[in-house]
């Protein structure tokens, strides 16, 4: 399972290169594209303005895998980031949550936030 960040989810929205490509071509070779809820509620807060554009972020969001934050994730959390602070490399919480939903589900991460969720031990594309 292939999960999109929301910086990759942005771009996807606004038809950029190579995202959009990257992205059809592994739908078309059938690959599960997923997003956690964490970045379903970044990407719908960016896109609420106009009302227009949050349809269309909605639509397109209902056609991936969406993966919540539950309780297996929260605790993969709290551990993951009293890790890296106990490091000296604290990490944002929502990116936290992220990497922690990710990595519960097995997956591997599409962003261009490469520092922060490398840190977290996930693989990344």
């Amino acid at each position: 399972m292939i999960f999109l960040d929301s910086d990759v989810l942005i771009e996807f929205l606004r038809r950029r290169e190579p995202v959009t490509s990257t992205l059809e071509a592994w739908f078309h070779a059938g690959e599960e594209l997923a997003v956690t809820s964490v970045n379903v509620a970044e990407v719908l807060r960016g896109e609420s303005q106009p009302l227009k554009r949050l349809a269309v972020a909605t639509r397109i969001l209902d056609g991936l895998t969406q993966v919540p934050f539950g309780p297996k994730a929260a605790r993969r959390f709290a551990l993951l980031m009293s890790r890296l602070d106990r490091d000296g490399r604290p990490m944002p919480v929502v990116d936290g949550m992220v990497a922690a939903t990710v990595l519960e589900a097995g997956g591997r991460l599409l962003t261009h936030n490469e520092r922060d969720f490398r840190r977290a031990g996930l693989e990344l594309l």
